[in-house]
């Protein structure tokens, strides 16, 4: 029974993981959209 715990832990951490990159990308992209330099500098 230990295996499925361990796996069960491992599906969740990851997926925790996983949340939390999309949160530091969304909030990465929000930045970057915020300051147009791109545009400016051509």
């Amino acid at each position: 029974m230990r295996d499925f715990f361990v796996a069960a832990a491992a599906n969740v951490a990851a997926g925790c993981v996983l949340w939390l990159l999309r949160l530091l990308s969304a909030r990465i992209l929000t930045r970057k959209r915020k300051r147009p330099s791109g545009k400016t500098h051509r």
